[in-house]
């Protein structure tokens, strides 16, 4: 948006912190947005009231194939559509990655792709564990709190992330002073400009994602199992390690995944939070598209589409593999 100079909430918090200097109008700007998106929640919520969605056998119905009248405009419209969408873009791509190929410094871009991965990685399998531990709480201890702390992490995801970025730095630029003030130890090498801060935003921020797929897989095992558990005389910890996991395994498997794929693009909080020399595919493209230098995105901007494919093809296949089973 910023590129095209489309003036959105979220380009104005980030040049009113980080350009102007001005946190006031920053806050504001974030707490208009903040109250626009619960809005938006409220009322869908409001609008779903208590309607449920339930298919225990997991049995997939099938429509009649039925051939459209105007099939001819269908098929024009669908390749249009596909050209325009894909085809066009991937054109454009290759023109770029043939123009500056010379160019390319093959050592910066695999450092691009091991940083970017590994990052994503460690995220994932954080806030997995994370979201499993609350899920398994949730489970086996149904009460109020452990319900609204599930509804409470799946607001994270509908919080902008360089809202949820300036939130996460203003508390612990505040906090750093206050230790500065009676300590020797530089604040800035505190908490700010650490994997840390990264790390607790992306589980505040993907959080939902993980929380909701393996909630959903806790919901499919039956009740039973914890019966059968706790007969052969497993404490709850042992229950969630030798019934629940092999169960969840597939589960588990997609919400890694889907996490991965979600924090390898993120551009906001990761531009935001990242220590100091520490580059992503993403954060690179933005600084390419920044300075002009439109030539050089075709490569990393490639190479990010491939690390984004490789898992959803494998998810995807996964989950047919399932339901023809």
């Amino acid at each position: 948006m910023e590129y095209f100079g489309v003036p959105t909430f979220a380009t104005g918090i980030f040049r009113a912190w980080f350009v102007l200097g001005d946190e006031v109008s920053s806050f504001r700007l974030s707490s208009i947005l903040l109250t626009l998106v619960f809005l938006l929640i409220y009322f869908e919520e409001m609008s779903r009231g208590k309607r449920k969605f339930d298919n225990p056998t997991n049995k997939i119905y099938e429509r009649k194939k039925e051939v459209p009248k105007n099939k001819t405009q269908l098929i024009i419209l669908c390749s249009l559509i596909v050209f325009f969408g894909s085809i066009l873009q991937f054109l454009q791509i290759f023109y770029w990655i043939s123009y500056s190929l010379d160019r390319v410094n093959i050592l910066f871009i695999f450092e691009l792709i091991t940083s970017s991965a590994s990052i994503a990685l460690i995220g994932a399998i954080v806030i997995v564990l994370f979201t499993l531990n609350i899920a398994f709480i949730s489970r086996v201890t149904k009460n109020i709190i452990t319900s609204l702390s599930i509804k409470i992490f799946s607001l994270g995801y509908a919080i902008p992330g360089v809202v949820l970025a300036v939130g996460i730095i203003t508390p612990t630029s505040y906090m750093e002073k206050a230790i500065s003030s009676f300590s020797d130890y530089p604040p800035e090498n505190l908490l700010s400009g650490t994997f840390f801060l990264l790390l607790i935003a992306y589980l505040v921020r993907f959080s939902t994602i993980s929380i909701k797929t393996i909630d959903s897989g806790f919901n499919k095992i039956s009740s039973s199992y914890d019966l059968l558990a706790s007969s052969f005389g497993y404490s709850k910890l042992q229950a969630l390690i030798k019934v629940h996991l092999p169960i969840l395994l597939p589960t588990i498997s997609s919400a890694t995944i889907l996490l991965f794929v979600d924090i390898v693009k993120e551009l906001p909080m990761t531009l935001i939070l990242r220590p100091f020399n520490f580059n992503t595919l993403p954060v690179h493209l933005y600084e390419l598209a920044e300075a002009e230098n439109l030539s050089s995105i075709g490569l990393p901007g490639l190479i990010l589409i491939i690390i984004c494919l490789i898992p959803v093809i494998i998810l995807s296949k996964g989950i047919i593999k399932n339901v023809r089973h």
